[in-house]
C-alpha cells in the first residue's frame, strides 16, 4: 500500500559540502513547487523477511514526478533501525542527500531513528561527484596505487570516517540522536573514470577528476549521542 504525504510548497534544500567547496556555490537552493513524501511497506520485495518486524520505502514526489530513488527503512525483530540506501546514477549526490533530508522527518513518525544501527550504501562509486572527492582525497593521503590489499581495509575505514561521507551522514542524523561510530567497506578496487561519467550524472570536472575512481561496498555504523 503506497501513503502519501504533502510537504509545504516552499521547500530549502540542505546541503552538506564541505568547508573547502568552491566559495560561489550555492549552500542552500529553494524552489516553488507541489512536492510529496510516498511511502510503501515492503514485504517480499527484500530479502531477509524472517529477520525484520516491519519494512518501509519513502520517495519524493515533485510537481508530479516521482523519484526513483527509495531509501528503506527497516525495524528488526531486536527493534534496531537499518537503512538500505541504493543511490541512483541518474542524480547526483547533493540531489540524493537532498531528499533524504526530506524524507527523514515523514520516516521518524514509524520509525524511532534514536535506535539507528547502520545504513547501507552499496557500491561507493554510485555517490559520483562524492566518489570523485573521496579518491582525489585518497590519493592525497596514501599515493596511486595499481591495486589495494584487504589488509589496508582497516586504513581505508579510518580514512573515510574523517571524509566528507562521514561528516554529511552526521549532519543529516544528528537531530535524531545519531552518529558516525564506523564506516565499513569490502571489494575495494579502483573503477574507469569514464565508466563513472557514463553512467552517472556528475557535476565534477574531468580536469579535476583521477582516471581511476576508488570503489567498494560501503556501509556505515551508527552509536547514539548521550547527552548530559
Amino acid at each position: 500500500m503506497i501513503r502519501l504525504l504533502i510537504v509545504p510548497a516552499v521547500i530549502f534544500l540542505i546541503s552538506c559540502g564541505s568547508k573547502n567547496e568552491n566559495s560561489n556555490s550555492k549552500s542552500t537552493d529553494a524552489y516553488q513547487a507541489d512536492t510529496v513524501i510516498g511511502s510503501k511497506a515492503i514485504t517480499n520485495e527484500l530479502a531477509g523477511s524472517v529477520y525484520r518486524k516491519r519494512a518501509t520505502a519513502y520517495f519524493v514526489i515533485i510537481d508530479r514526478d516521482t523519484s526513483s530513488f527509495w531509501p528503506t527503512f527497516i525495524e528488526t525483530n531486536e527493534g534496531r533501525i537499518t537503512i538500505i540506501i541504493r543511490l541512483r546514477p541518474e542524480y547526483t549526490y547533493q540531489q540524493q542527500l537532498n531528499s533524504i533530508a526530506l524524507i527523514l522527518p515523514h520516516a521518524a513518525k514509524s520509525y524511532n531513528l534514536d535506535s539507528l544501527s547502520s545504513l547501507s550504501l552499496g557500491r561507493l562509486y554510485t555517490s559520483g561527484d562524492l566518489a570523485i572527492e573521496l579518491t582525489n582525497q585518497y590519493v592525497q593521503t596514501f599515493g596511486e596505487k595499481p591495486g589495494i590489499p584487504t589488509s589496508e581495509y582497516d586504513d581505508i575505514s579510518n580514512f573515510l570516517l574523517n571524509s566528507k561521507l562521514a561528516h554529511d551522514f552526521d549532519k543529516l542524523f544528528e537531530r535524531y540522536n545519531s552518529h558516525v561510530s564506523k564506516i565499513g567497506v569490502e571489494k575495494v578496487f579502483f573503477t574507469d573514470r569514464d565508466y563513472l561519467y557514463q553512467v552517472s550524472k556528475i557535476e565534477t570536472d574531468t580536469s579535476n577528476t583521477s582516471k581511476k575512481i576508488l570503489d567498494c561496498m560501503t556501509w556505515i555504523q551508527f552509536d547514539q549521542i548521550v547527552h548530559d
